[in-house]
């Protein structure tokens, strides 16, 4: 691992099944899993994001979690990281509360070249050594928390949902770069999402990252990282008009006005046969061929994922998408199978990665790895992403 060419791996993942019904088991694969992304990767510098840290409630004990984040550096190659810092969220009232936590390991080879920046004092620090679980508030040094405002959403939202993001900054040699951690909304409604496009809810998640990228403008950087759970979805209208022309007939059960939910919607098969192959509730995508979501029909369906280019046409970058879709996932490890899609929403790439574009241009593609981890074990509703890459030239101190 040389200085002058550190590689760095980021993570992001939504680990609420970690703290849930199957949460002892998935934890055990969970940890197994990214042991194993570390000791092939051999990063100078870790920066993991996770979302939902509990649970989906913030009922489970604390123990768990921190002795989460301490499992998480317990094999001995993780003894040459002379500074980890964890950030866990534990302000439990809804104003605040966004269930998020990070991570960063700091490999000895980056000791003297990398900083932190410290959030009171308005400077760059040397990364302090040691193993640290940090309570993340207002008053965190190196690290701060957003919740998104009610005008991120419908104006009938009364309660504050808990997404948000943290931002932490960073000076590796003469380069400062912004590592953001985000969790936007998810769509509520799976018939309402078959109806209209763009949906509302997409709308919300928009107003959710121009608020974070006004925000990032009072953060100064060379460059920024956007990692987590942006709970996009394909344009399900168009992607269900696609995957059922001359297939299927759709049936709705129960009224369908703009006033009113049908119960179910149903797709019936055109060829006589009495399969549905596709049924529809609020909280339920029952699909009798997951197969579309894999292998050669991945680029197809790539094609309605269209929700960030708004995005990734103005500042920000992403490696092209080769891996299955990272939600939702079956919980139950004993009941993954060999297509792992659970039937509670449309199978979506719910977690990204995003840099910006003048340093995607200025990294080599031919050594950066976009893709999930653990694809062979259950860790949950979500699979998560990982990005690997050379801090190369262009990014190198001026001597």
């Amino acid at each position: 691992m040389e200085n002058n060419d550190p590689k760095f791996l980021l993570v992001t993942a939504n680990v609420g099944s970690l703290f849930e019904e199957y949460g002892e088991e998935l934890r055990a694969n969970w940890i197994s899993a990214f042991h194993k992304l570390i000791s092939e990767n051999e990063p100078a510098l870790i920066a993991l994001h996770l979302q939902e840290v509990g649970g989906k409630s913030h009922d489970v004990s604390q123990d768990i979690v921190k002795n989460f984040f301490q499992d998480l550096y317990e094999p001995e190659y993780f003894d040459d990281y002379y500074s980890v810092q964890s950030f866990v969220d534990e302000e439990y009232v809804d104003v605040k509360y966004t269930a998020m936590g990070c991570s960063y390991f700091i490999h000895k080879s980056l000791k003297g070249h990398l900083q932190q920046w410290n959030f009171h004092e308005k400077r760059f620090v040397v990364a302090a050594e040691g193993r640290e679980i940090n309570q993340i508030t207002s008053d965190t040094l190196f690290l701060q928390k957003y919740k998104f405002p009610l005008s991120c959403y419908s104006k009938n939202q009364t309660r504050l949902p808990r997404k948000g993001f943290t931002c932490s900054k960073w000076r590796l040699f003469n380069k400062v770069f912004v590592l953001l951690n985000i969790h936007l909304t998810h769509d509520a409604c799976n018939i309402e999402i078959t109806r209209q496009s763009p949906t509302k809810y997409s709308g919300y998640r928009r107003r959710s990252l121009e608020y974070m990228l006004d925000r990032l403008k009072t953060l100064q950087s060379d460059h920024q990282m956007m990692f987590g759970d942006f709970n996009v979805r394909p344009d399900t209208k168009a992607l269900l008009e696609y995957l059922m022309d001359s297939k299927a007939v759709r049936h709705t059960l129960g009224a369908e006005s703009e006033d009113a939910k049908p119960h179910t919607v149903i797709y019936r098969s055109c060829n006589g046969s009495t399969k549905d192959l596709l049924r529809i509730k609020e909280r339920l995508f029952e699909f009798s061929d997951y197969e579309a979501f894999d292998g050669s029909h991945q680029t197809e369906i790539l094609k309605f994922d269209k929700e960030l280019d708004w995005l990734l046409n103005d500042k920000f970058a992403e490696l092209p998408i080769s891996f299955r879709p990272t939600y939702p996932h079956k919980e139950n490890p004993k009941d993954i199978g060999t297509y792992s899609f659970a039937n509670v929403r449309c199978p979506s790439w719910c977690d990204r990665i995003l840099i910006d574009q003048e340093l995607d241009n200025q990294l080599s593609k031919s050594t950066m790895v976009y893709d999930t981890f653990g694809e062979d074990v259950a860790l949950g509703d979500h699979k998560p992403v990982f990005l690997a890459l050379h801090f190369t030239s262009g990014l190198q101190a001026n001597h």
